[in-house]
């Protein structure tokens, strides 16, 4: 996911058949809090998931909550 430069390239299939590996994101976000970690960032990839899913547009401003996401939980892994 890292290598996406811009939302264009989430439609291509192969990257957009990665998304749902986010949903073990949600587990780290989980075990992260257990240990007094608690991340303060939220990010709904299943519904983002479906809209690229669906091929429907995807508004600039969800993509870069993507990218926030995905920055701001690295830095706890």
């Amino acid at each position: 996911m890292s290598k996406i430069a811009n939302k264009e390239e989430l439609y291509i299939y192969k990257t957009r058949e990665v998304i749902p590996e986010l949903r073990y994101l949600d587990g780290i976000v989980k075990h992260l809090g257990k240990l007094g970690y608690p991340v303060p960032i939220h990010f709904d990839w299943y519904h983002f998931y479906m809209q690229l899913y669906d091929e429907k547009y995807v508004p600039n401003i969800a993509f870069s909550e993507l990218v926030n996401y995905l920055h701001k939980l690295s830095s706890y892994c």
